[in-house]
């Protein structure tokens, strides 16, 4: 249990003392204060009191609590709630225990390799024809990955993560 210590204002009312703060003890949880309505003020003088909702996330830490009046830790403010501040606490993390290791998946690449050619080279074009812009060259015996086909062409990765089209009947599918 934590002792608080208890002062009335001049009528009657009765409110935390503020002046000795050693006496609070050392409840510190965060409440989330979201959306509620409190009277705030700097100190339990209760002719300043300012009435407020709060409308953004805002979390404090309760040191006291007397009734509906709880004292903020972190910015020593005296605040009074419409109705008693829930407080909740943490929940505690979920641990999972693994099983077993899981299998690593090799997912199968499929490659093309450059067959030989008339020309000693051949054109990787950035789609699907001849009418296509000539973008790189590669050669014979080079190996790439294959991303897609039609009828007549490959489409192959590069380097730099560029892709091109070479012609089938200069590349074999491994």
């Amino acid at each position: 249990m934590v002792k608080i210590p208890i002062s009335r204002d001049n009528s009657g009312r009765k409110a935390v003392n503020s002046s000795n703060h050693g006496m609070f003890g050392d409840i510190k949880k965060p409440t989330d204060l979201r959306g509620m309505k409190f009277g705030l003020k700097n100190s339990f003088n209760f002719k300043k009191f300012l009435l407020i909702t709060i409308p953004i996330l805002v979390m404090v830490f309760i040191l006291a609590s007397l009734a509906n009046w709880y004292r903020d830790y972190q910015n020593n403010k005296q605040i009074e709630s419409e109705v008693p501040i829930q407080i909740k606490e943490p929940k505690d993390p979920k641990i999972i225990e693994a099983t077993s290791t899981p299998e690593e998946i090799v997912e199968e690449v499929e490659k093309v390799t450059i067959s030989e050619t008339e020309t000693g080279w051949l054109n990787v074009r950035e789609g699907a024809g001849t009418s296509y812009q000539v973008i790189i060259k590669v050669y014979p015996n080079e190996s790439y990955v294959l991303l897609d086909e039609t009828e007549e062409w490959y489409k192959i990765e590069l380097e730099d993560d560029q892709t091109g089209w070479i012609f089938k009947e200069y590349a074999i599918k491994q």
